[in-house]
């Protein structure tokens, strides 16, 4: 019987650092995403401001790097209204047709045709084009340095 008594008096202890280490993380999480907010907020204000400025990079005297970097990525409108027109023009190479008989663009297969066949980017110039992401990013000087070589070898 006192076996069971120190087990009833264990599992009561244990709820009970459950339920504070729940409340713990509840706290810090709403912290988290307080100093995400916040972040996000500098982070928008510092890319407006090296855009105003005309700044590509800027170093701080303790080698904090801040570098805007402008991203091209591919966009599709009307996703519907380009696949008519692929099947259509029966451009069958860029459509996925699955077996539950959806019909879908092969996205990968038409974007990187897009690249390189300019006669198909023309033909598809209402429902395709690029769109340009701008960001910046905030790290020390090693991760800079690391950064840069990344980017290097991807050239």
């Amino acid at each position: 019987m006192e076996d069971l008594k120190n087990k009833i008096k264990d599992a009561y202890t244990l709820k009970l650092k459950i339920a504070v280490l729940e409340s713990e993380m509840k706290k810090l999480s709403e912290s988290k995403k307080e100093l995400e907010s916040y972040l996000e907020e500098i982070n928008s204000e510092l890319l407006k401001g090296m855009i105003e400025q005309g700044q590509e990079e800027i170093e701080t005297d303790d080698h904090i790097f801040a570098t805007h970097y402008v991203k091209s990525e591919f966009s599709y409108g009307d996703e519907k209204e380009l696949l008519k027109y692929l099947q259509r023009e029966s451009l069958n190479d860029y459509i996925n047709i699955k077996t539950t008989t959806t019909t879908s663009i092969n996205k990968n297969a038409l974007k990187k045709a897009l690249k390189s066949n300019q006669e198909l980017k023309e033909s598809l110039k209402d429902y395709v084009g690029d769109r340009k992401t701008e960001y910046v990013v905030v790290v020390d000087a090693e991760t800079h340095q690391k950064m840069l070589e990344h980017i290097e070898e991807g050239e």
